[in-house]
């Protein structure tokens, strides 16, 4: 784990650079490419800790350790008394620092757990509400960079957090929610299929065609006849499941 108290480096993360600033950290699983260069003013303080062990997994249970992950730490003053205690213990090697040592290290990925859950939870939260934004707006002309730039998040990074806390990718979401619109449209207006398309969010007529056709596997005219027919025959069993 590298630690930037001060400054700022600049680090490896699943082969792109990112930037580690004051209060951040990066850890890196064995065997895993460990690649940072400092800032050119040489002004950045930072720890470095690499420790191993057998009961290391169950120490390190709560973080997602078997991957390269970095955040910011939120009990600052705490964590890097913590650091420095554990630099202290290890070059005094006073009696029993092999237990000192392994309590503070404790401590150490104790507040990096916290730091990281609470991060994640944060996450979660905006991307419930990126969610129910699209809920709000999926007739709108939308782009996943537009969702992402909301939360300050790169499009990559806010994809993985969407699939993860949602089930689905932004994509597939908003699709479904533009399809199932479309669905309630189709079966309760007599709107025409061109004008249905462009209020639910397509400009291409076709395009919306091929995808509500490889959703439901009738083209939307065809729905609409079926369901329409059977609504009137057995109104609380046409409905399709959508």
């Amino acid at each position: 784990m590298l630690y930037v108290q001060s400054e700022w480096i600049t680090a490896e993360k699943d082969g792109a650079p990112v930037c580690i600033s004051s209060g951040g950290f990066i850890f890196y699983p064995p065997d895993a490419r460990q690649l940072y260069a400092f800032s050119k003013e040489g002004n950045a303080i930072s720890y470095w800790i690499h420790f191993t062990g057998t009961a290391i997994e169950d120490a390190l249970a709560d973080l997602p350790y078997k991957r390269t992950f970095c955040g910011q730490v939120d009990e600052r003053m705490q964590f890097e008394s913590l650091l420095h205690q554990l630099s202290q213990t290890h070059h005094m090697r006073g009696p029993a620092y092999l237990l000192d040592e392994g309590g503070l290290l404790l401590q150490i990925l104790a507040s990096l757990s916290r730091s990281v859950n609470q991060q994640e939870s944060t996450e979660c939260s905006e991307i419930r509400a990126a969610a129910a934004y699209l809920c709000e707006h999926f007739c709108q002309p939308l782009s996943l960079a537009d969702c992402a730039a909301r939360l300050h998040l790169s499009v990559s990074r806010f994809s993985h957090l969407f699939t993860k806390t949602i089930g689905v990718s932004p994509y597939q979401y908003l699709l479904r929610l533009r399809l199932d619109q479309a669905c309630a449209l189709l079966l309760h207006t007599e709107l025409d299929i061109r004008h249905i398309a462009q209020l639910v969010g397509f400009d291409d007529p076709s395009y919306f065609s091929r995808l509500f056709r490889k959703r439901f596997a009738k083209t939307p005219g065809a729905f609409r006849t079926a369901y329409s027919q059977e609504l009137s025959e057995h109104p609380a069993s046409a409905l399709p499941v959508l």
